[in-house]
C-alpha cells in the first residue's frame, strides 16, 4: 500500500517537473537572447563611435533609439571630433521579461578618449566610467528583441 503512495507521489512530481521545465528553458533561452542583443548593441555602438557609420545599430535598435544614438555621435562629428569608446566589462545584474518587452540591468565599465577626426590627435585623455544601466527592449514584428531605450542609473568616473 505504501509503495503505491510513493509511486503515485513520484508520478505527480514527475508531471509537475515536466510541466514547469519547458517554461524555465524558454525563459532562460529568452534571457540569453536578450543578453546577446545587449552585447551586440554595445559592439555596434563601439563601431559607430569609431567609424561614424550606424548600419550595425539598425539591426539591434528601435528607430527611436537608433535616432537618439546617431544624433549624439554625429554631434561630435559636426565638431570635427569622435569618441574612441571601448567596453571593458559587461555583467548582467537582472533581466525581467513581460510579454513583448524586457528590461535588463547591467554593470558596465567603459573607456573613452576624444580624438580629432582629421588628425587623429588626442583631444582629451582616456577616462574610465563605471555604469549601472537599464536597457528596455521590445520585440518587433519580426519577433527579434531590440534595444528601445536605455537609462543610466549610476555613473562614476574612475
Amino acid at each position: 500500500m505504501m509503495g503505491n503512495t510513493i509511486i503515485k507521489g513520484l508520478f505527480v512530481l514527475s508531471i509537475a517537473i515536466l510541466i514547469s521545465f519547458p517554461t524555465g528553458c524558454v525563459n532562460s533561452a529568452e534571457k540569453r537572447n536578450i543578453e546577446a542583443v545587449v552585447r551586440e548593441y554595445n559592439v555596434a555602438l563601439m563601431k559607430a563611435y569609431e567609424t561614424l557609420e550606424f548600419d550595425a545599430l539598425k539591426g539591434v535598435t528601435s528607430q527611436k533609439q537608433y535616432n537618439k544614438v546617431s544624433v549624439y555621435i554625429e554631434s561630435y562629428a559636426g565638431e570635427g571630433e569622435k569618441i574612441d569608446a571601448y567596453l571593458m566589462k559587461l555583467n548582467f545584474i537582472k533581466i525581467d521579461i513581460q510579454g513583448g518587452s524586457a528590461d535588463a540591468i547591467t554593470s558596465e565599465k567603459w573607456e573613452y578618449e576624444k580624438v580629432d577626426i582629421a588628425t587623429g590627435r588626442v583631444l582629451a585623455p582616456k577616462v574610465i566610467y563605471d555604469y549601472e544601466i537599464s536597457y528596455h527592449l521590445t520585440r518587433g514584428n519580426d519577433k527579434k528583441w531590440k534595444v528601445d531605450m536605455l537609462k543610466i542609473i549610476k555613473e562614476k568616473r574612475t
